[in-house]
């Protein structure tokens, strides 16, 4: 029986087996969901600069950009904004139903 014994060091986990001959690397992200964005303006929502801070000093390197529109859309503003913080961009995340094709323009924009 292989165990598993995770070793964290920041947002990368490295598991080896007890017998270590197999190893992974995994790395971890985070998302505007997990900090309760839903949509792209709520004022109830995280504001997407704190959002960005918070995630950073969390530690994270990855994240996903959550529904089109909360962080900035100008790719120059967002590049320039996740720079800031040291952060990658791992996904997208779209709320459409991706079977019907006559979403597709919509989400295509």
């Amino acid at each position: 029986m292989n165990e598993i014994a995770p070793d964290c060091n920041g947002s990368i986990i490295e598991l080896r087996t007890i017998e270590g001959d197999k190893a992974m690397n995994v790395r971890i992200g985070t998302a505007p969901v997990s900090w309760g964005v839903w949509f792209p303006s709520d004022p109830r929502q995280t504001p997407w600069p704190r959002f960005l801070d918070e995630v950073a000093e969390a530690g994270y390197e990855w994240i996903e950009l959550g529904p089109y529109g909360y962080l900035p859309t100008d790719l120059a503003t967002l590049r320039a904004e996740l720079d800031k913080r040291t952060l990658k961009v791992s996904a997208t995340f779209i709320m459409r139903s991706l079977h019907e094709s006559s979403a597709w323009p919509e989400i295509e924009r």
